[in-house]
């Protein structure tokens, strides 16, 4: 992924370039009140396990429950720092 530069407050913050599923995924959490990110995109498929594993890597995204019953099925939600990420990325 090629990386950008952002502005957040006074400070030049690098972040990288999000996949069109990852972008999607932060989204939905973005648009919820709880933050709560979905299992499944909007045509009903599983979030692949890469996407969720990225945005928890990257601080984007947090689990929900300490222990998760199913790998594939992780129940997270939306950072701060993940919500600042998607309202940059999402408006450029």
């Amino acid at each position: 992924m090629a990386a950008k530069e952002y502005k957040f407050g006074e400070e030049n913050q690098t972040i990288p370039e999000l996949t069109k599923e990852l972008l999607s995924y932060l989204g939905e959490g973005f648009r919820r009140v709880d933050g709560k990110l979905p299992l499944f995109d909007n045509d009903g498929n599983w979030f692949s396990p890469e996407t969720v594993d990225a945005a928890q890597k990257e601080g984007w995204a947090e689990p929900v429950y300490e222990k998760q019953i199913l790998k594939a099925s992780k129940i997270m939600r939306l950072t701060k720092e993940g919500r600042e990420v998607f309202e940059v990325t999402a408006t450029c």
